[in-house]
């Protein structure tokens, strides 16, 4: 998946992201950037995610994720978010959620994140988890995201 026109906006970085998983120095040696940019970057690719799919990459506890983003109330905050009317950290503190900086399902040896001629690329493969309190399905993907 690519999303054509993605950019990282400045609120992205906001410091009030409820976050679980791989804290923001580990995802600063991933992209080799500062803690500041390598949570903005996350964050991006979170909301960009929702905004352009209806996935949400966060959940109300660090070992969920939201099932359902299929209701009025969600086509409105994706709107929002489009429109710049909320940020991120506004639409994940309304709605007391935790950013998934771990990408659920995904064993971290099974992902591969790169940042090439400012273009951002997450493509990893997640194999069948059954035990897990929602259903996964297993599989291989790639999202790109040109960043401004």
């Amino acid at each position: 998946f690519v999303f054509p026109g993605g950019s990282v906006d400045p609120r992205d970085a906001d410091e009030d992201v409820a976050w679980a998983g791989p804290d923001v120095s580990a995802w600063g040696r991933v992209f080799d950037a500062p803690d500041d940019l390598a949570r903005a970057l996350v964050c991006a690719a979170v909301r960009e995610t929702f905004e352009e799919s209806g996935v949400l990459l966060a959940g109300p506890s660090a070992g969920t994720v939201v099932a359902d983003t299929s209701g009025d109330d969600w086509e409105s905050d994706r709107s929002a978010l489009l429109e710049r009317s909320i940020s991120l950290a506004e639409l994940l503190g309304r709605r007391r959620l935790v950013l998934r900086a771990d990408l659920p399902g995904t064993a971290e040896q099974d992902v591969k994140i790169e940042l090439q001629d400012n273009v951002l690329t997450i493509s990893g493969e997640r194999k069948a988890n059954w035990a897990s309190s929602f259903l996964r399905s297993a599989g291989a993907s790639c999202a790109a995201a040109a960043l401004r």
